[in-house]
């Protein structure tokens, strides 16, 4: 799998960290910290554990999928 279709794969799960992350970034008051920390914060790589998390909770999820439900595609 090339670097594109992997990205293209976890749009949605990026999609929701970022929404997320960005969430928590409304209540900084101050507007330079707020710009320090989403340089900091929203620069490349920063998304890689979270990423990571979500995919083993569901590789666990579905090996414990009851009977009868439909387990999510990977």
């Amino acid at each position: 799998m090339d670097k594109e279709t992997l990205l293209q794969y976890l749009q949605p799960e990026i999609e929701i960290i970022n929404a997320t992350m960005m969430r928590e970034f409304i209540s900084i008051k101050s507007t330079f910290l707020a710009k320090v920390i989403d340089h900091a914060v929203m620069g490349g790589g920063k998304r890689i554990r979270p990423i990571l998390t979500i995919l083993s909770g569901r590789l666990v999820a579905d090996t414990r999928t009851p009977p009868g439900l439909p387990k999510r595609q990977i």
